[in-house]
């Protein structure tokens, strides 16, 4: 028996797209449990940090950021064979490791402003872009104007500089 987990993006815009995976072995009900109480407000978390793919739509705008939501009625057994390269039980080993740590990984924020000065990006410390945003009239969008403030909230750090 393996396990399917299904989990959901959802741009600024609410637009969504189902990520499904099938991981080999079967987890518990008490390890699911710890799995959702490992996440951010028990809902959002980071998929590559625990080793599973982020499929979003195709091309990065504005309204992209990293998180996904997985809900506890997202793991069901199967006997379908697997799709990913993890076992169950080092995924939740994973996802019991990134516990209170899901903003951690990116303390480093860099924003980009194109040559063109027509559009800036947010990146984090490892290049991945976390929001994209065009700039017209001098003017960006409130939400990557809230990306901005939600990271320095967060207490991240901010470098800026022109690509």
């Amino acid at each position: 028996m393996n396990m399917e987990i299904e989990y959901l993006y959802r741009d600024q815009h609410n637009y969504k797209t189902w990520n499904t995976v099938i991981v080999n072995g079967e987890l518990s009900e008490k390890q699911i449990d710890e799995i959702i109480s490992c996440l951010d407000e028990r809902l959002y978390f980071i998929p590559s940090k625990v080793g599973l793919p982020e499929n979003k739509f195709g091309e990065i705008t504005e309204a992209d950021h990293p998180w996904f939501e997985l809900e506890k009625d997202g793991f069901t057994k199967t006997t379908e064979k697997p799709t990913v390269d993890i076992t169950a039980q080092e995924l939740y080993k994973r996802f019991l490791a990134n516990k209170g740590s899901w903003h951690n990984s990116r303390k480093v924020v860099y924003a980009s402003l194109s040559s063109s000065g027509d559009k800036i990006k947010l990146l984090d410390s490892e290049g991945e872009l976390i929001s994209l945003a065009n700039i017209k009239n001098g003017m960006i969008s409130a939400d990557f104007l809230i990306d901005i403030l939600q990271y320095a909230d967060l207490g991240y750090r901010f470098y800026v500089s022109r690509i």
